[in-house]
């Protein structure tokens, strides 16, 4: 059960995450410092009898323990600007499909025209023409 392999460090990481010592956790739940601190360092196994009310007095739920956070889903970097455009990353760093978004200066536009309109993915404005691209890098 690779699930309940890094309970104890999680536990451990709620209970310093509320400034609370094994002592403080233990009068709040009736469950010895021992046997929190065994939890803690994964020489004891875990049971409902003893996760519920730990859980409880932590304000998490069971499934905190459990199961790992999932990782940040957004898209984070700076955008690069190249000879007057704007290029933003859409995917993830090492996707195995890069997506880009690229606005272009007013007046030119990503198949060298000056477009005007809506085309090709392309999304067109006086302020300029900004069209998003997979697996193509115009720069």
């Amino acid at each position: 059960m690779d699930e309940l392999a890094h309970l104890g460090e999680r536990l451990r990481a709620y209970r310093l995450g509320r400034d609370l010592t094994l002592e403080q956790l233990a009068a709040r739940t009736a469950v010895s410092i021992s046997t929190l601190s065994r939890l803690e360092s994964g020489k004891r196994q875990a049971s409902l009898e003893l996760l519920l009310p730990i859980t409880r007095s932590l304000g998490i739920g069971l499934d905190d323990l459990i199961r790992p956070q999932a990782p940040d889903p957004r898209v984070t970097g700076t955008a690069v600007r190249r000879d007057g455009m704007l290029i933003a990353r859409l995917s993830p760093e090492g996707s195995p499909v890069q997506t880009y978004k690229i606005t272009y200066p007013p007046g030119r536009s990503c198949r060298g025209c000056a477009c005007t309109t809506a085309t090709n993915g392309c999304t067109c404005s006086p302020a300029g023409c900004a069209c998003a691209w997979a697996n193509e890098i115009w720069c």
